[in-house]
């Protein structure tokens, strides 16, 4: 494209790396730089390229357009008319360069636009918006801002929200550009050329000279900084539903040319305003689910402004034993909590503030909920008899070591002969409980390990478990059963004898852990 005054011209190929902008090239070399092609107009006196265009999401026949030797065209009839508005624009150098123009988002006949005088060695900041289709224009410019700026997006939720791509950074308004604030949040301090609003995420993407793309993950909260947000000491907002998903893993091999981004949190973000930064007194966020029963207690963050806690909604991986690599392999990952509402209380002081967050489970997982509630379900039985098995072999080494050492105190014979026995059967059911091998390559599989690939198998599916999956845990668990019984009959009907005559000899008492003592360690 190419204008001149309130005329525009049009040529449908165009070698644009000749940027042509002289009113002194004779006829034939405008032909040969433009392609080979004539403009409408052999008479117009100057050609400048379009750097920047936008057309109104309100009306598409208002479209903007920007050139490199300062004008800034409008026409509101599909291009039938155009108009140079730049003589509107107050307090700006002729020939700024204009870089770019963005039209609103919710009306028609508002704009935004930013001119670049920098070519020229001028660093100032031109942000200007008009509401009246160009006819005048407010200056949206202020101190704070370092340097000279590139581009303006506007929110396409928020009008109060824009973001300005400068020289040195990203700024952020909250009030419609009364106020710049630049963004620190890992975005350097470096030209920012373009940005974009990615709508399904609410990501916002910055192209960035020096440091390729950036993204900001979901801008939401800064669309609810309102001023009633901002006066309130504590301001909790609303929480993106989460969507439970299992484990995923892949592997491949990449080049020495990957390039790669941080992949989103797989956690549930809880995101709060704090007025100022809490320095005395305990703060902490507590989550309960829909029976009202605490779930989860996390520490809260205590910054001034906007503040992201995340929530593995994850229990924690079941207990095993440490001595089993493969064992603690297949149980990496804790069962996530089931799909509902859960309350957020975050706890400042003497005073609570609540809110609520809702995990769903995954609409593209291709399972009916029956099979997902079935899978839950499955899950969570292998988990607590993991916990069980581990539980119970805690006990029966704990025992066995106890035992051990009260034979050394021990004289008479047959005494020492009752508690040796005991504690080498006590060190039978340990190594049929779980593998004693430490190497990974042994083979070793003992009840703990078989309990293990049944869970392993279940997490890494989100549809119904098979037929023989549960089958197996059932068996599992009745296996299980039997070593159970056997080490309560111990606890129950032997260990009390054997306290009784440790306590006559003066023999300190066996002490058995408990399951309460267990779950706090």
């Amino acid at each position: 494209f190419f204008f001149k005054q309130k005329t525009a011209y049009e040529i449908k190929e165009c070698d644009w790396s000749s940027d042509v902008c002289s009113s002194d090239l004779p006829e034939k070399q405008k032909q040969e730089e433009s392609g080979g092609l004539t403009v409408d107009n052999s008479t117009a006196e100057n050609y400048c390229t379009i750097f920047t265009i936008s057309e109104s999401p309100k009306d598409s026949k208002i479209i903007w357009a920007g050139t490199d030797d300062g004008n800034l065209q409008v026409t509101n009839d599909n291009g039938k008319t155009w108009e140079n508005v730049t003589a509107n624009v107050p307090g700006l150098p002729k020939n700024t360069w204009c870089s770019k123009v963005a039209a609103s988002n919710f009306d028609a006949n508002t704009s935004y636009v930013v001119f670049d005088g920098h070519r020229n060695g001028d660093k100032n900041v031109y942000v200007y918006k008009t509401t009246d289709l160009g006819e005048t224009w407010i200056s949206l410019a202020a101190d704070n801002i370092e340097t000279f700026a590139r581009t303006i997006l506007e929110d396409y939720v928020n009008p109060n929200l824009l973001f300005l791509g400068t020289e040195y950074g990203l700024y952020i308004t909250i009030d419609g550009g009364k106020q710049w604030v630049r963004f620190k949040g890992k975005v350097p301090k470096v030209p920012i050329y373009e940005m974009a609003i990615q709508q399904r995420e609410n990501d916002l993407v910055l192209g960035t000279h020096g440091r390729g793309v950036l993204i900001i993950d979901n801008i939401t909260p800064l669309r609810q900084l309102t001023d009633k947000v901002l006066s309130s000491d504590v301001a909790i907002f609303p929480s993106k539903p989460y969507i439970i998903t299992n484990p995923k893993f892949a592997y491949g091999i990449s080049g020495d040319q990957e390039y790669f981004g941080q992949n989103p949190s797989s956690a549930a973000l809880i995101t709060y305003y704090l007025k100022k930064r809490h320095i005395f007194g305990d703060m902490s966020i507590e989550i309960y689910n829909s029976d009202g029963n605490l779930v989860k207690t996390l520490p809260a963050g205590k910054r001034k402004g906007i503040n992201i806690v995340k929530w593995i909604v994850r229990k924690k991986p079941p207990k095993v034993k440490a001595s089993s690599p493969l064992l603690v392999f297949r149980t990496a990952f804790g069962p996530t909590f089931p799909p509902g509402d859960y309350t957020i209380k975050i706890k400042k002081g003497d005073k609570i503030y609540e809110s609520k967050i809702t995990l769903k489970p995954d609409p593209e997982a291709g399972h009916s909920p029956e099979e997902m509630k079935l899978q839950f379900e499955t899950l969570n039985k292998a988990y607590a008899l993991l916990e069980d098995v581990s539980f119970t072999d805690k006990q029966v080494t704990g025992l066995r070591d106890e035992l051990s050492a009260a034979v050394k105190n021990v004289k008479e014979d047959e005494f020492k002969n009752k508690l040796t026995t005991l504690a080498e059967k006590l060190e039978k059911m340990h190594k049929e409980l779980v593998s004693t091998n430490p190497s990974r390559l042994s083979g070793e599989i003992r009840l703990a390990e078989k309990i293990g690939d049944v869970y392993s198998g279940v997490i890494s599916y989100s549809g119904a478990p098979t037929k023989s999956q549960i089958e197996r845990l059932k068996l599992l668990n009745e296996e299980f059963l039997k070593y159970r019984k056997e080490l309560d009959n111990i606890l129950n009907d032997q260990l009390p004898k054997i306290n009784s005559q440790l306590k006559e000899l003066g023999i300190k008492e066996i002490k058995v852990l408990t399951r309460e003592e267990y779950d706090k360690s």
